[in-house]
């Protein structure tokens, strides 16, 4: 069997093609698109991924060619989708020829993947992660995503930009939306709600889904297979006066008709003219699995038929979906998810023992969520506290605390300033002045690893540092200062001259200035960890 499913096709790409990981998801997403447009101008339900007919896969790309009759597609979506199908051909070839020994998985391993209707990948249904600003919330939420729903992805270690590239084209596709929680946000924005328009001049109200339902309800589609509305159909074409069809070797013709069980009777108009029965659970098998057939000189010519004449596809699995939530605990849970916190538990989706269904107020639909949306909400421990959360929700997540990781800055240096240490430091000060929720991430400062200038150190602490610090400490400099140090943080005595009359206990004895152009010196971040050990 020849396998020219997507795995391999960008495994093929980059070990014998030479391209980058990035065009390699460009070009693999490309045949992706390629294959529902062709199944929309064909009107046959076509996956390349899932064709083993090389002959077939060529004929195509010569159709997406510059010559070709799709060639419009390729100029209206950029010429490397003209590209990647060209390029797909000449991977179908090599695993055809056997070129490329893609099945021997001991030369190229195949990785498992993870991507169907399953929780192989052991990944909670349910998962909020929560830190201090800058520990990678936002980036972790992206390789989770694809985890879920591509795994194999990853397993080609793609760079920050390709990664983010492939969480779009996901994105794109309707398989991840992403939203935020805010004081505003409400149930009619999440779920559904009335929304007014104006039509012809009028004003018309009607009832619009959210963002959450319009994501379940894809999940919740699955394409099945049609077999029974076609076989019918192929019934009723046949009727009284038969069809004839060829053989697809040698042309011979036979008559096909309908016994009375209501099976296929076929009847060469050749030789002795025996009937042979077809039933329908045999077709359907061998329309499925290619087997299960007694004649299939004749069964091949009906499928042939069929997939040609009649819009046949077979069931699909279905594959993961994820909605991805942002500062998840700046929203009014109980107004945002209202009735239906309940049915994201686990057990309580739909295929589960207790699967629970709603009524939703406004549509007065049925609701259940389905068993392959993953939600993945965000939380930022310093703008509130994981313990003012609200307990139904709580209960139905998992929490996974993403802390500073000074150690992936290892072996960053500024003109001689230890990075590592630097904020190993300053946290250690936080965690004594405030708590450990409200430590400094080391998103902050991975811009230094492209660019370890004092230039960009500078910018990193004027626009981010110090604000947060402020915000932290409402303004007590005094603390901000035991933070950075007395370098940035300058202690001036308050001039007794400014007043006529001083009132003891009313003027501050201390004022604090920022000293900014201390940001351009090395020393003065030095001078932050090299007292003690960091």
């Amino acid at each position: 069997m020849k396998f020219f499913d997507k795995v391999r096709f960008k495994m093929w790409m980059q070990e014998k093609d030479n391209k980058s990981a990035n065009t390699a998801s460009n070009y693999a997403y490309a045949i992706d698109k390629i294959s529902a447009h062709y199944s929309k101008e064909t009107g046959q339900l076509i996956n390349f991924y899932k064709t083993e007919d090389f002959e077939f896969i060529k004929g195509v790309a010569r159709d997406y060619s510059v010559d070709g009759k799709f060639s419009s597609f390729g100029y209206e979506n950029h010429e490397a989708s003209r590209n990647a199908i060209a390029t797909f051909a000449e991977f179908a070839m090599a695993i055809s020829s056997g070129q490329y020994e893609a099945e021997k998985e001991n030369v190229f391993p195949l990785p498992r993947v993870t991507n169907k209707l399953t929780n192989e990948n052991k990944f909670p249904l349910n998962t909020i992660l929560y830190g201090s600003p800058g520990t990678g919330k936002t980036y972790e939420t992206i390789r989770k995503a694809i985890e879920i729903i591509d795994a194999p992805f990853l397993d080609f270690n793609p760079k920050r930009d390709e990664l983010k590239n492939h969480f779009d084209h996901f994105l794109a596709d309707g398989k991840i939306a992403f939203t935020t929680f805010h004081q505003s946000f409400s149930y009619e924005d999440f779920i559904e709600g009335i929304r007014a328009n104006a039509v012809n001049g009028l004003i018309e109200y009607k009832v619009e889904d959210g963002v959450f339902k319009k994501i379940a309800t894809d999940a919740s589609l699955q394409t099945k297979s049609n077999f029974d509305e076609v076989y019918d159909a192929l019934c009723n074409e046949i009727g009284e006066s038969g069809l004839v069809l060829k053989t697809l070797t040698h042309s011979r013709p036979f008559d096909v008709k309908i016994s009375n069980m209501g099976n296929l009777s076929v009847i060469p108009q050749t030789g002795n003219g025996n009937a042979m029965s077809i039933t329908k659970e045999n077709l359907r098998k061998f329309l499925f699995e290619d087997k299960g057939i007694e004649w299939i000189i004749y069964a091949k010519s009906i499928k042939n038929y069929i997939e040609s004449k009649y819009s046949f596809r077979k069931s699909e699995e279905k594959s993961n979906y994820v909605l991805i939530i942002d500062e998840i605990n700046r929203g009014n849970i109980a107004n945002i998810f209202g009735e239906l916190i309940t049915l994201i538990e686990p057990s309580k989706r739909a295929g589960a023992p207790e699967a629970l269904s709603v009524t939703l107020p406004y549509s007065k639909e049925q609701f259940s969520v389905p068993d392959n949306l993953y939600i993945i909400g965000t939380m930022n421990t310093a703008d509130r506290s994981l313990a003012l959360m609200d307990t139904a929700l709580r209960r139905r997540f998992h929490f996974i605390e993403m802390m500073p990781q000074p150690e992936l800055l290892a072996g960053i240096d500024v003109e001689g300033v230890n990075i590592e240490r630097l904020l190993t430091r300053m946290n250690a000060r936080i965690t004594a002045l405030y708590d450990r929720e409200h430590t400094l991430g080391h998103a902050f400062f991975m811009p230094l690893r492209d660019e370890p200038t004092l230039m960009k150190l500078r910018e990193v602490f004027e626009r981010q540092i110090l604000p947060l610090l402020q915000e932290y400490f409402f303004e007590d400099w005094n603390k901000i200062r035991l933070v950075v140090g007395k370098d940035l943080v300058i202690e001036e005595a308050v001039d007794t001259d400014l007043f006529d009359d001083l009132v003891d206990g009313m003027v501050n004895p201390k004022t604090y200035r920022l000293n900014l152009t201390a940001l351009d010196r090395a020393e003065t971040y030095i001078r932050i960890y090299a007292k003690g050990n960091a």
